[in-house]
């Protein structure tokens, strides 16, 4: 591990991280919830915040498929767990795509570009999120 790292002074717990996990992918969910019955009605058809909160649900729905991932890349040793973690965000991207293209499962009616992007960007963010939680996760270990 880098001493450089910006993480060194961290205290956080497994308990902790697991904990945050959880509480991480419940807010997600209400935010999908809170974009759909809410959010998404308040704004008119001709509005920069309709695209974005248009494309909200593919980018949640990245994010959100893959931290249930997490947990199993989190019992792997670390360079498995990066690499179940990289697979899992480009094929949670390629069914978003491919859903957004020909609709099976999925609300989607139009194919969006934006939503494409958002799929994309949602996995990104998860990766970041693996990342991020997988040091503090590193950390927490080698503290006891």
């Amino acid at each position: 591990m880098e001493k450089n790292s910006i993480f060194k002074e961290s205290k956080f717990e497994k308990t902790y991280l697991a904990g945050f996990h959880v509480l991480v992918i419940i807010f997600l969910g209400l935010l999908f919830v809170l974009n759909k019955e809410w959010l998404r009605p308040q704004f008119g058809e001709e509005s920069f915040f309709t695209v974005v909160l248009g494309a909200l649900p593919n980018f949640l729905g990245a994010i959100i498929g893959g931290a249930l991932v997490v947990v199993f890349a989190f019992r792997l040793e670390k360079l498995k767990g990066h690499v179940l973690m990289i697979f899992s965000a480009i094929m949670i991207s390629a069914f978003l795509i491919y859903e957004e293209k020909y609709p099976q499962f999925l609300a989607s009616k139009v194919t969006d570009v934006y939503d494409i992007y958002a799929s994309v960007l949602g996995a990104i963010t998860l990766l970041i999120y693996y990342f991020i939680l997988r040091e503090f996760w590193e950390r927490s270990k080698s503290k006891k």
